[in-house]
């Protein structure tokens, strides 16, 4: 089943990026990245097959990564969606929630990673 899962990693530090992408391949993900919301829409816009999108909400270059999840919200896109924060609280769980995304609070291991990825997997 993992090889067959297309995973988005947006984040706009490249060491977190990198560190996500390369633990997810070693589970069989197929794994892209982008360093902004905007590469990622451009990805998302193009590839109708990604299946989740992990992205970061404390991007330097655009704000908030809940812009491109309520993005992928409003195009439709079908990808199951994740927000991840160091600063996450209720109201920023919430308002992912509220686009259809989980939540996940930076720092987190690689099994809470996992797991994640395994929810958003198998929930509808």
């Amino acid at each position: 089943m993992n090889e067959n899962t297309r995973i988005l990693i947006v984040d706009d530090e490249e060491p977190v990026r990198t560190l996500i992408a390369d633990a997810l391949k070693r589970q069989n993900y197929l794994v892209f990245t982008a360093s902004s919301g905007k590469e990622a829409l451009n990805i998302l816009g193009r590839d109708w097959e990604i299946d989740i999108v992990i992205c970061d909400n404390d991007m330097e270059n655009e704000g908030q990564g809940m812009k491109v999840l309520s993005n992928l919200w409003d195009m439709r896109h079908g990808a199951k969606t994740c927000l991840m924060s160091g600063r996450m609280d209720c109201k920023r769980r919430e308002e992912a929630m509220a686009v259809g995304a989980e939540a996940l609070a930076k720092p987190f291991t690689l099994k809470e990673l996992y797991e994640m990825v395994l929810i958003m997997l198998t929930t509808k």
